[in-house]
């Protein structure tokens, strides 16, 4: 997806969650840092590494199978229409394998508190 069609899918998702029509909550990636502001009902900034996206940049995204056949009203746009040009590839339909997976290789894993969604207001 392009930087551009990211922060359009962001604002849709954080609407479309803080205006008590949804309930959805979605992973945000290591390096992403998004703050949202609850008087304004509106995200403020979107960064990646400390970088505002780059509207013409095409970044990788990844998501469940189900958000994906119904991206168009979970995350506001349509994947047959994605700018990028590029085939989307199915990787896995089942979540839980990956994490079961990932955990079975990475014992011991420590956790740090990074602030990836700010709110303020």
């Amino acid at each position: 997806m392009t930087g551009a069609e990211i922060e359009k899918m962001i604002r849709f998702a954080f609407s479309f969650r803080f205006n008590g029509a949804g309930e959805e909550a979605f992973q945000r990636s290591k390096g992403v840092s998004i703050t949202y502001n609850k008087t304004k009902d509106e995200v403020e900034r979107i960064l990646f590494h400390e970088q505002a996206l780059d509207p013409e940049k095409i970044y990788a995204v990844g998501l469940q199978q189900f958000q994906f056949d119904n991206a168009m009203q979970n995350l506001g746009f349509d994947p047959q229409k994605l700018q990028s040009g590029k085939k989307p590839n199915v990787i896995c339909t089942n979540d839980f394998d990956i994490l079961e997976e990932y955990f079975l290789t990475h014992q011991n894993i420590d956790a740090e508190i990074e602030g990836r969604i700010l709110f303020v207001g």
